[in-house]
């Protein structure tokens, strides 16, 4: 069965995405594919519109936004354009197929994006940049993927932030730079020089950790 998107307006007048029509006030179900070829042509508005998944929440695949994984192409547009959309939707899930995706630093600001990867060894981010995956004022977090970032920083926390990262191997420089968020880290191999540096109210929680390389 294909996946499909059931859209509710919330107007007193029908809305348009691409060439589909949400009747005021009624629903309408839409495939999944052509809903993410509309929308990404169009700003949806979520004051006006609501978007339900299949399970239940946004769901999407960075390979839907054009991630190619094959450790040559600069993935990072692609990422960043699936964030923004998922962002733009108030929030949800964004799968990452195992592949290897370059990027050049890809950010989460104000709301809730968790990154689940097909695999923790398999899923991989390799930045080029000086941080991989920055977060502010964000919620949400990473599970089951691998983190590169040769003389960088994995993973950038500020503002309000309060974060999940879980059953991820990180290799870096430095895996945490916390500089007022907060967060819980749990079942993670990381091999780096230095694991943590936090400033101002951040905070960094952990569990069931394997350190190696550096200090904490």
């Amino acid at each position: 069965m294909s996946k499909t998107v059931r859209l509710r307006s919330k107007s007193s007048s029908d809305y348009a995405i691409g060439e589909a029509i949400v009747p005021a006030y009624g629903s309408l179900i839409m495939d999944y594919r052509d809903f993410l070829a509309a929308a990404k042509g169009c700003s949806v508005d979520s004051e006006s519109v609501s978007v339900e998944f299949d399970s239940g929440m946004v769901d999407v695949s960075i390979s839907d936004f054009g991630a190619k994984g094959n450790g040559i192409d600069d993935d990072t547009l692609a990422i960043q354009e699936a964030i923004d959309f998922v962002l733009g939707l108030g929030g949800g899930l964004i799968r990452v197929p195992v592949g290897v995706y370059v990027i050049d630093g890809i950010s989460i600001s104000g709301g809730y994006v968790m990154l689940d990867g097909d695999s923790m060894e398999n899923s991989v981010f390799k930045s080029n940049g000086a941080v991989a995956v920055s977060w502010a004022d964000a919620t949400g977090g990473i599970v089951d993927m691998q983190v590169i970032c040769d003389g960088g920083t994995a993973f950038h926390i500020a503002g309000g932030s309060s974060l999940f990262i879980e059953r991820c191997t990180v290799d870096t420089d430095l895996v945490f730079k916390s500089e007022g968020g907060k967060c819980n880290v749990a079942s993670c191999t990381m091999h780096s020089r230095t694991f943590y540096e936090v400033s101002g109210n951040g905070t960094i929680n952990e569990q069931f950790c394997v350190y190696d390389g550096g200090t904490e």
